[in-house]
C-alpha cells in the first residue's frame, strides 16, 4: 500500500524567531519511510531544508513527529 499526502502552507517568517514544524502520521504496512519534510524558499528559491529525525515504517498508530 502506497500513500502519499502534501500539505503546503505559505507563511512569511520572522528570521529572528524560531519555529517548530509537527504533524500526526498514521500508517498501515508502510513499506517506505514516512516523515515530515519542509523547504523553505525566498525569491523563488530554495534556501533550505529539514527533515525529521524520525522515520516511521510497517503499521504504526497516531504518532507525532517534529522538527
Amino acid at each position: 500500500m502506497r500513500c502519499d499526502r502534501q500539505m503546503v502552507r505559505k507563511r512569511e517568517l520572522d528570521g529572528a524567531r524560531r519555529f517548530r514544524l509537527s504533524g500526526w502520521l498514521r500508517g498501515e504496512n508502510v513499506t517506505a519511510p514516512a516523515y515530515l519534510h519542509a523547504g523553505f524558499f525566498a525569491h523563488g528559491g530554495t534556501i533550505g531544508e529539514a527533515d525529521s529525525a524520525q522515520r516511521l515504517e510497517g503499521t504504526f498508530d497516531w504518532t507525532r513527529l517534529s522538527l
